[in-house]
């Protein structure tokens, strides 16, 4: 039930930046599909680390695991396209 509301949780993560002007198709697919698997390894990171806890905690940890993937990919991208 946990990975269903992490999994959710990333696509809202990845979804949101989106502002359709700039956006190809590649970004529109690949944002969700990051943002999904940085929430999901949050998570899972999350409840591997801590014994007790509820799943609030775990969606947090997800959801800022979701931006920091999505962050770090944005970075290098950018970073990609400056120095062509």
């Amino acid at each position: 039930m946990a990975l269903a509301g992490w999994m959710v949780l990333g696509l809202i993560v990845g979804l949101v930046p989106l502002d359709g002007h700039r956006e190809n198709w590649t970004t529109l697919v690949l944002n969700p599909v990051i943002a999904i698997a940085g929430a999901v390894l949050g998570g899972w990171a999350y409840t591997q680390a801590v014994l007790t806890g509820g799943t609030l905690g775990s969606m947090g940890i997800a959801g800022a695991g979701g931006i920091l993937f999505l962050t770090a990919y944005r970075m290098m991208h950018r970073w990609a396209q400056d120095r062509r």
